[in-house]
């Protein structure tokens, strides 16, 4: 959802569940890249409503009331791939020492 709509559309029960998504981050994080020059130039001195266009638009994601940056959508990102290949390890241990 968070890929392909906003994440500022959506109700905020299914904003959670789209923070729960990794690829939303990828999308999010693939919006600033496109529109950060577009906002600095026509909101750059109106912090509230250049918060407001980027929450709205899924530029950034406010997480537990403040605006995630850029560092922190990295640290989502690689947080998750490291997860993800510290359990294919584990599942990969556990099925050869059953096949032992």
């Amino acid at each position: 959802m968070g890929t392909y709509i906003p994440l500022g559309a959506l109700p905020s029960f299914a904003q959670w569940l789209v923070k729960l998504t990794p690829g939303s981050y990828v999308a999010a994080l693939y919006r600033q890249l496109l529109m950060s020059d577009l906002l600095q130039n026509n909101l750059g001195n109106q912090l509230d409503l250049r918060h407001e266009v980027e929450f709205n638009l899924g530029v950034k994601y406010d997480l537990f009331g403040s605006q995630l940056s850029t560092w922190q959508y990295w640290g989502i990102l690689l947080s998750v791939i490291v997860l993800a290949m510290a359990l294919i390890a584990i599942v990969s241990s556990w099925q050869k020492r059953e096949q032992r």
